[in-house]
């Protein structure tokens, strides 16, 4: 496993957040516009927003593939190496305590491009317990935290879509 695979993790999920978030500023002029409503802008918003969709379900599939169970039958070398590589391109969180968690998180340049440092603060404070629990293991709540967020920004984006569509219907 490469360096650049396991990154490419955040880069889709960059892209994602930047297609959705897109989405949403043309959902939102198009509703402002009125009786001016341009249906292209409208259009686009959805395709942006379909865009960051697809990449979104790109980002939770290889989060899974790289941070969730390994099988059974693979070898201590192949296991202690992924575990090298996740720690070396800072996917996993090292912290196990909560104050060194935010610490950590608070620095980290990869979640700064997805969060503000009140987001980060929120999340941990919401989900640091439920991230330990069941099947979630704590060093991976980097990878949580921005699935999270893209999750966000996709049901606001998808409620944009629902009242930019009511918008244009009342005014066809």
């Amino acid at each position: 496993m490469e360096e650049w695979i396991v990154k490419d993790i955040f880069l889709k999920a960059k892209k994602s957040l930047e297609k959705m978030n897109e989405s949403l500023r043309l959902f939102k002029e198009f509703i402002e516009e009125g009786k001016t409503q341009d249906l292209k802008k409208y259009y686009l918003a959805r395709t942006f927003l379909k865009e960051g969709q697809k990449y979104c379900e790109e980002v939770i599939k290889d989060a899974k593939k790289f941070l969730g169970p390994l099988p059974a039958y693979l070898s201590k070398e192949i296991v202690e190496a992924r575990t090298q590589l996740l720690k070396a391109t800072k996917v996993v969180a090292l912290s196990q305590d909560y104050e060194g968690l935010v610490a950590e998180l608070l620095e980290d340049e990869i979640l700064k491009s997805f969060m503000s440092p009140e987001e980060i603060n929120g999340f941990l404070k919401e989900n640091f317990q439920k991230q330990q629990l069941g099947k979630r293991k704590l060093p991976n709540i980097k990878a949580r935290m921005v699935i999270d967020k893209l999750k966000r920004v996709e049901r606001q984006g998808l409620a944009g879509q629902k009242r930019a569509s009511e918008e244009a219907q009342k005014r066809a």
